[in-house]
Order: structure tokens, then sequence, then C-alpha cells
């Protein structure tokens, strides 16, 4: 599948989020894995339990896969959020108000570069990154022949263009961070710059051991939910 298919399919999919089938007024949330990962994994069947534990429905969840299988989503996070952008715009145009994305890893970059690149700010009210390698990972020198991989590590112009401006007025970034995180190391690389951060935006961290496992460890999740269940506009 291609990514013009891709985005197709997510509007697609959009037509069928209306409010009405929502059993408790959540506000929607996309979800966006990481580097080499899919959707539809087992840990993010895990973190969708939390949602719906706590009052979000089926319908309020949406989630972008950028790649069909495992192993394949290896291409630039800004690539990817042309994806993320057609996400946010088709779930928005179907529920009509800001919705929270929550990113794993690489997808939160290319939810970045959607929100702060493509001019998708205006359809998010609030961004939480899961181990996303802000301000890079040398972990990513061990995919430095992929184009994600390359644009992960430490310096790239890729994370120069992202990291050159604040983040977008009205919408709230949370970065979620493990002291016990392999694949980005250091207690600075998954935590939003200090000149990029606005007033709202906030650098979190816990101490959930692994990097898929900040995804599904419901401690984790326990950490930002605060973010997702306010009523706070943006």
């Amino acid at each position: 599948m291609d990514a013009t298919d891709r985005r197709a399919l997510l509007r697609r999919d959009a037509a069928g989020l209306r409010p009405e089938a929502v059993g408790v007024d959540r506000r929607p949330v996309v979800l966006v894995h990481g580097f080499a990962d899919t959707g539809e994994t087992p840990w993010w069947r895990r973190l969708k339990g939390y949602l719906r534990a706590d009052g979000y429905g089926e319908a309020d969840l949406r989630t972008v896969s950028l790649g069909d299988r495992v192993g394949q989503a290896r291409g630039s996070p800004r690539e990817y959020a042309a994806d993320v952008a057609a996400a946010l715009e088709s779930v928005f145009d179907a529920r009509g108000r800001p919705v929270d994305v929550v990113a794993h890893s690489m997808g939160g970059l290319a939810a970045r570069w959607a929100l702060e690149e493509l001019s998708a700010a205006p359809q998010a009210r609030g961004l939480v990154t899961l181990g996303t390698p802000h301000q890079g990972t040398r972990a990513a020198r061990l995919a430095a022949r992929t184009p994600g991989g390359r644009d992960m590590v430490p310096g790239s112009e890729f994370l120069g263009t992202l990291n050159d401006d604040p983040t977008p007025a009205g919408v709230r970034y949370t970065a979620v961070r493990s002291r016990f995180d392999p694949l980005v190391v250091g207690p600075r690389r998954a935590r939003l710059p200090d000149d990029v951060r606005r007033d709202d935006d906030e650098n979190r961290t816990v101490d959930s051991r692994g990097h898929l496992r900040l995804v599904f460890d419901e401690a984790v999740y326990r950490a930002y939910r605060d973010r997702l269940l306010s009523t706070t506009t943006g």
C-alpha cells in the first residue's frame, strides 16, 4: 500500500467517526507508531484497552499505520508526517474539534513535523510523545542506511529544522522519557529542548524499562493520562 492509498483509507475510515457513536464524550485520539512498527501490534492493543477503560470508544481512537507489516516503516518521519496530517484533518472534520495525538518514538517526530511544518496544528489540542528522540539518539546510527535512521541521528538536518522554532501555540506537548530506555539513552535525548518549549509544554520522566514498553506499560499511561482527560481546550 503506497502513501496515497494509506491517506485515502484514513479519510474513508474517519467517515465513521461520528459523535453519536461515542458513549462518553471523549476527545478523539490519534495513535502513531514508531520506526519499523505498525499500529496493529499487541502493545498498541494494550494501550487501547487503557483508553477504553477511561471511557474512550472505538470510534474515538484512530490508528495511523505507516506500513503494512513490522519492519516496513523505515522511511523519513518527514514523509510519514503527511499521513499524520491526513489523519488529523479527517478526524477533525468528522468530529468538529481538535484531537489529541499519542505517538511513540519516530512517530513523535512525524507528528511534530505534521503540526509544525505541514500546518496541521489547528486540528490538534495536544501531542504526547513516548520515547521520541527529539534531540536525536546515537542508536539511530545502527539504522543509518534508512531515511528514518538518518533523520534520528543527533545533529541531523531534519532535527535541526524541527528544533529551530518554538512548538505551535495552542497545542500542548508532553514528552515522556524513560530513565531506562536502551534506544534513546541520555537524560535529554527524549526531552523537548528548552528553547522550543512553550509554557504549557512539559517533559515528564518515568522509570519503565524498555523502549516499546513505553507504549503498553500502564504506569506510563497513568503518567500522561491527565493530559488526555483534561477539559482544557488548548
